[in-house]
């Protein structure tokens, strides 16, 4: 695989997981007991594979959010 995230390149959020499953234009990513919608690039099952999500597009809540366009929701604890 080929790294596309630079050392200090100002991400906030750096999550790792296998790809699991790739559809028309996403990727499912299982990061261990979670899973991201991603875009899916050249990505196919098996393949690890870095996000950075920037602090700007992470939104906390005390419960589950409704009513949001987001497609990917982690729970916390």
């Amino acid at each position: 695989g080929r790294d596309v995230l630079e050392a200090g390149a100002g991400y906030d959020n750096v999550l790792r997981g296998t790809v699991a499953a790739v559809a028309a234009g996403t990727a499912r990513l299982d990061l261990g007991g979670a899973a991201l919608e991603i875009p899916r690039g050249e990505l196919a099952p098996g393949d690890q594979a870095l996000v950075a999500v920037a602090a700007d597009d992470v939104l906390v809540a005390l419960d589950a959010p409704r009513g949001l366009s987001a497609r990917n929701a982690l729970p916390a604890s």
